[in-house]
């Protein structure tokens, strides 16, 4: 399912108010920072007028997950899982970033990704 995403261009120095079509698998996480909402490819960051909550509504079913108050992040780029102190858990992407998963979402998480509790 393609996303269009109002947006704007955000990389290497474009400025420009542009409507781009994105391939949802193509993208790696969604961050909210500062009530601005980005959309992180694996070679691209993209600010969006979205809200996180509408686009995890449009995500939905489509192997997205919340890890916090203020990030969504595709199941397909999670590289390796590894619990943290205090429940949380730490995911590197595909692309080497790390995300850190609040407790809150931290067993949701491991459901989503078949993992489970005592790591067997």
């Amino acid at each position: 399912l393609d996303s269009l995403l109002d947006s704007y261009c955000s990389h290497q120095g474009c400025t420009a108010h542009r409507s781009l079509i994105l391939d949802a698998k193509d993208i790696a996480y969604v961050e909210a920072i500062d009530r601005k909402c980005f959309v992180y490819t694996e070679d691209n960051v993209f600010e969006t007028s979205y809200k996180l909550y509408e686009l995890e509504a449009l995500f939905s079913g489509m192997k997205f997950c919340r890890v916090s108050k203020s990030c969504l992040v595709s199941l397909k780029f999670i590289y390796s899982i590894k619990t943290e102190m205090n429940h949380r858990l730490r995911l590197t992407l595909k692309n080497k970033e790390i995300i850190i998963v609040s407790r809150q979402y931290a067993e949701d998480i491991k459901e989503q990704l078949g993992v489970k509790k005592n790591g067997k």
